[in-house]
């Protein structure tokens, strides 16, 4: 039989705004004999995963500035009402997946 690996403690669950079920974890694999710690991107459409990514925890930073000038960004830029762009403005000012706005169906 495999080895048991525990359930990652850190790990945060994401969903897409087009709906349909799918959603984006992001788990922090700590380091263990043989392989370095991970921070790991995965994909998932229901129950399964289409693809993951192991990024390297040092990238972290890198991908934080990203995501927070992406913010930046965002808030920045004038919007039409019922746009994407407004969709992901609401949801980046509440703190809250679109689906528990009520702004995607």
């Amino acid at each position: 039989m495999g080895e048991m690996i525990p359930m990652p403690r850190v790990s945060e669950l994401f969903t897409d705004v087009r709906g349909d079920d799918r959603t984006m974890r992001i788990t922090l694999h700590p380091e263990r004999p043989g392989r370095p710690a991970a921070v790991v991107v995965s994909v998932w459409m229901g129950p399964v995963c289409r693809a993951s990514f192991r990024m390297d925890p040092e990238d972290l930073d890198r991908l934080m500035a990203t995501l927070a000038e992406s913010k930046t960004a965002l808030r920045a830029a004038p919007t039409a009402p019922g746009s994407a762009d407004s969709v992901v403005a609401a949801v980046l000012d509440a703190g809250t997946p679109p689906s528990a706005t009520g702004l995607v169906a």
